[in-house]
């Protein structure tokens, strides 16, 4: 029967033949029939078992147009395929779709959804590093005494908004491969919740804007006693964003008066928050349930809430210390968490 031999099984052949073994012989050891003879006689007239180079459809593109496709990818990572096309057509190029993504694939460019993560300005970075830099050396035990709180928005309704990108291996977080986001939009429901080392503490539904007055309902009536349920006691530093309703004159007031240690935060950093993670999870919850309107909403958020192992609170902890070396290693610009 009719087959492609090894390198092996071609030298053999040629041995075989050498030593004046019949062809017939040698193509009933292999379980091949005209492959023998073919083998023979190419090492007759090459004096090698290699393949030969096979001749095909000359390359489309030279390789002075391939890069000029690679370059103005990366320069525009969002670019689609039809904008790739029109802009090689301008230097004389006309490839089809199939051309041009192969071309990508070959400079390792695959087409990926773009992370979404805040925006970062020069200053935010340098806060940000700042921030990390000062912390580098605090272990599990120092990230243990601090009570992190976030607000978080969930919708009843969502669409995913993906947005492709250029990118290579590993570019996922650089800043041309990433979407800027801001904070809330669209409706549903705004909680608040806080977290530890030891676990979940309260979770709080925010009807409406949350002002200064608003805010300081929550450090009295839910944050304080969240330290106290986790058995922090007032040994604890108290986490938040800078939300401008967290840094009122006011909300600042009430913090001195309730002896109440804040931990300064770096601006647009939810990658540092570990309580980020926990919204992610109960986003991942209400996906599975559906919810007809926002009462039912917050009431499977709070039950997933609740449900939150510890564990899971403090391998987030634990990760605190990775967090402040992404952020340094990045010069705080963007990290994988």
């Amino acid at each position: 029967m009719p087959g492609k031999l090894s390198l092996e099984q071609r030298t053999l052949c040629n041995v075989h033949h050498q030593l004046g073994v019949p062809i017939t012989e040698t193509a009933q050891a292999l379980g091949v029939t005209r492959t023998v003879y073919r083998t023979i006689q190419r090492y007759s007239d090459t004096n090698s078992h290699s393949d030969l180079p096979r001749c095909g459809r000359p390359r489309l593109t030279t390789a002075r147009q391939d890069r000029i496709l690679i370059r103005h990818s990366l320069a525009n990572r969002k670019d689609t395929i039809p904008i790739l096309k029109t802009s090689w057509n301008q230097i004389g190029v006309d490839a089809s779709d199939s051309t041009i993504r192969r071309r990508l694939l070959e400079a390792g460019l695959s087409a990926r959804v773009a992370k979404k993560k805040p925006l970062l300005t020069d200053v935010h970075r340098q806060k940000r590093l700042d921030f990390a830099r000062a912390h580098a050396d605090w272990t599990r035990v120092d990230w243990s005494s601090v009570l992190w709180t976030d607000e978080s928005r969930f919708t009843l309704f969502e669409s995913d908004g993906r947005v492709y990108v250029r990118r290579r291996l590993h570019e996922e977080y650089k800043n041309c491969c990433i979407v800027p986001t801001v904070k809330f939009g669209g409706g549903g429901v705004t909680v608040w919740g806080a977290m530890s080392y030891r676990g979940t503490g309260l979770m709080k539904r925010i009807e409406g804007n949350l002002n200064s007055q608003g805010y300081i309902d929550i450090l009295e009536n839910y944050a304080v006693p969240s330290a106290h349920l986790l058995g922090y006691g007032d040994n604890y530093f108290y986490m938040d964003d800078n939300a401008p309703c967290h840094r009122s004159k006011v909300v600042k007031d009430w913090m001195a008066n309730n002896n109440l240690r804040s931990l300064i935060w770096p601006p647009q950093s939810p990658d540092l928050n570990p309580i980020e993670n926990l919204w992610r999870d109960l986003g991942i919850a209400k996906k599975h349930i559906r919810t007809p309107n926002c009462t039912e909403l917050f009431q499977v958020l709070s039950t997933a809430w609740d449900n939150i192992p510890v564990q899971r609170c403090q391998d987030l902890i634990r990760s605190m210390p990775r967090r402040m070396q992404a952020v340094i290693a990045a010069r705080g610009g963007y990290t994988k968490y």
